[in-house]
């Protein structure tokens, strides 16, 4: 008599370990959709709701999903306020936009960087941007333009002529001739329209004691968003200068 073989039922597919916490706060008029599985997405409509959510589950492993627009002003005002009211420290944050928006290069910019265009977003893809560049004002656009500014260290008088080499809204790189202690210290800028006083602290030195002249640069971060005004006029100078 023949044995029938026994038939093994297939495995079944693996539960998700986890659940990705999402806050989107879009600033636009279109929406990206999501696939929810895997996700736990949180729509809000304010900087002040981002925080609430997170105050509210600290511990979470959240992900802030910034629908970016075309609209410069939204997205400056949205952006200045995480980085610099709140900062929400070691949460990823990914700057997206609708896949119908056509946002020009210098809009981009000035804000930081060129979002991600979707239609649709899941898991997976949420995940990739994670882990290719979490969004910080270190990684923002930096243009190379040259102009004289005043470093004085904090709790002096005393101003130092510096030579910045290029700028973003979240920084510079600067070099001075001599040798100059700084850790914190408002950098001022000067123009014929205004002044402009951003508070600002050291975080990179790099010594050119073999160049000629030697020069001392100094990477800097801004602890203020850099105006807008001066964004644009920053801009501006650069796109003179390439022509």
């Amino acid at each position: 008599m023949k044995m029938k073989a026994k038939r093994t039922a297939a495995p079944a597919p693996e539960a998700p370990v986890g659940t990705l916490r999402c806050i989107y706060l879009n600033l636009d008029t279109r929406c990206i959709e999501f696939d929810s599985e895997g996700l736990e997405v949180n729509s809000v409509k304010t900087v002040s709701d981002v925080f609430q959510l997170i105050r509210g589950n600290p511990t979470a492993d959240w992900v802030i999903i910034l629908g970016l627009s075309r609209n410069l002003m939204d997205n400056y005002l949205a952006i200045a306020s995480l980085f610099f009211r709140q900062q929400p420290g070691k949460i990823p944050i990914i700057p997206v936009t609708h896949a119908g928006n056509k946002i020009a290069e210098h809009k981009a910019f000035l804000f930081g960087k060129k979002p991600y265009p979707f239609k649709r977003l899941d898991l997976a893809k949420i995940q990739q941007l994670v882990e290719v560049r979490t969004y910080s004002p270190r990684h923002f656009t930096r243009i190379p333009v040259e102009f004289v500014a005043f470093a004085q260290p904090e709790g002096s008088t005393a101003q130092y002529p510096v030579v910045c080499r290029d700028i973003s809204w979240s920084g510079t790189y600067f070099e001075t001739r001599e040798p100059i202690e700084l850790e914190r210290f408002t950098l001022i800028l000067r123009s014929r329209i205004h002044t402009v006083e951003l508070p600002s602290r050291i975080v990179r030195r790099v010594n050119l004691v073999n160049a000629s002249p030697p020069r001392y640069g100094f990477g800097v971060e801004f602890l203020m968003p850099l105006p807008l005004s001066l964004i644009h006029y920053m801009y501006a100078k650069h796109m003179k200068d390439q022509q």
